[in-house]
């Protein structure tokens, strides 16, 4: 675990300028907000559950202040039935993630980058290169250089390469609620649960659970049911009026590692999935690491790691 904290602790370390540089430079800065968050729990004994956690965080530096009951509500005065918590100035949100990739994903394609919505077939192979991709409409595109930043659907990509990796769909539910009633000035992280309440524009987002069943089972939005009944405990009066229900994958390692490296069995292919709970946070360094492995340079930090290597 030590090992595992330092390794991540060495990739987050540049991901918030990382993120705040890309927004400036694509001019979604806006999409950025800084003030905290607020992790709370019902009981003492709840929160001491989680002493190794905050211990662990703050040994790599991470600025965490402890509130009770009456700074709690100083922040946030809609939550009830909390005892105590941790109060993180340095955490950041993005308001509107859709929206973030989505301008991204035009912006790429405003500089003559091509996206194709297409499902790999086959990918061909010459000796230790991949010298072309074909997918389900029959066109091979061919590149110099190739990466596998397809989420949990990275797996079978790497089995075809040649390369083990151990990754899990972890997967994760959420609500919207358009008109929830209730106003919070920042995330809030229920320590207990394990679940977040966030702000996406106006409406509010609960979400959380950690649900192993595949890639291909359908849904059980229960778990969003669930959640929001927790929620209502804590911040009561909530609306659920419209709501909007969501599961999604999280691409999960078991050492809560990402996959960055280049392949160990193919020379023109580069891997970058696997982030888990923080693909989101991670993206911009991601590619930055991903552009120095790509020009042969050395990244600036080491990234043995993350190596795919180490599932073998």
């Amino acid at each position: 675990m030590a090992a595992n904290s330092q390794a991540l602790h060495d990739l987050l370390s540049t991901c918030l300028d990382d993120t705040r540089a890309l927004l400036k430079q694509t001019r979604l800065s806006h999409l950025l907000t800084e003030d905290g968050a607020l992790t709370v729990y019902p009981s003492a004994q709840s929160s001491h559950k989680n002493d190794l956690e905050w211990q662990v965080k703050k040994d790599h530096g991470i600025e965490a202040i402890a509130v009770d009951k009456l700074a709690i509500h100083d922040l946030e005065p809609n939550l009830r039935n909390v005892h105590s918590g941790w109060f993180t100035p340095a955490w950041c949100n993005v308001t509107d993630p859709y929206y973030l990739a989505t301008s991204l994903a035009e912006i790429f394609q405003s500089r003559g980058g091509l996206i194709y919505r297409e499902r790999v077939a086959r990918l061909n192979r010459r000796q230790s290169e991949i010298v072309s991709v074909l997918t389900d409409t029959g066109i091979e595109h061919q590149a110099g250089k190739y990466i596998v930043a397809a989420g949990i659907w990275s797996k079978p990509l790497c089995h075809e390469l040649g390369d083990k990796v151990l990754i899990e769909s972890e997967r994760g539910y959420n609500t919207t609620l358009p008109d929830p009633g209730v106003e919070i000035g920042r995330e809030i992280i229920f320590g207990e649960e394990k679940f977040v309440a966030s702000t996406i524009n106006s409406s509010l987002r609960i979400g959380g659970a950690a649900e192993f069943s595949g890639v291909d089972t359908a849904a059980n939005y229960k778990r969003s049911d669930r959640l929001l009944s927790i929620a209502n405990r804590y911040l009561p009066g909530l609306n659920s009026a419209g709501r909007e229900n969501w599961m999604g994958h999280r691409p999960s390692t078991p050492d809560s590692l990402p996959v960055i490296c280049a392949s160990g069995k193919v020379d023109n292919v580069l891997y970058a999935f696997g982030h888990g709970h923080l693909g989101l946070t991670m993206a911009a360094t991601t590619a930055k690491l991903i552009g120095n492995l790509s020009d042969n340079e050395s990244p600036p930090i080491n990234l043995q790691p993350c190596h795919i290597n180490r599932f073998n």
